[in-house]
């Protein structure tokens, strides 16, 4: 990934967050590109693996192609969609790439 540096904010102490079942796990700001990790009750791998999908993420906004989207629900904006599908796919790959680099060490 390319893009410049993001700054890393580790949110540690949510437990409200961290009881929900469907609570954040990890998301980007654009306006002052940085990354957001919740990590109470979560694996570290998990965590990472957030990390990863996020870094695609302030990749698509490098590169100008993040947007200025109307909601976050991907089921009502299909370019959304497709940008959460790459960070997905990517996030994901790059996360296993890196792992298997460590692990063949």
């Amino acid at each position: 990934i390319s893009a410049p540096n993001s700054l890393v904010n580790v949110v540690s102490d949510d437990k409200e967050n961290a009881d929900k079942l469907l609570g954040k796990t990890a998301y980007y700001n654009p306006n002052d590109k940085s990354i957001t990790i919740y990590t109470l009750g979560r694996h570290h791998k998990d965590c990472l693996r957030s990390y990863s999908h996020e870094r695609i993420h302030a990749q698509q906004d490098f590169e100008g192609r993040l947007g200025n989207f109307k909601t976050q629900n991907v089921n009502e904006d299909d370019n959304l969609k497709e940008l959460e599908r790459e960070a997905y796919e990517r996030g994901n790959m790059l996360f296993r790439a890196w792992e298997n680099q460590l692990k063949s060490k």
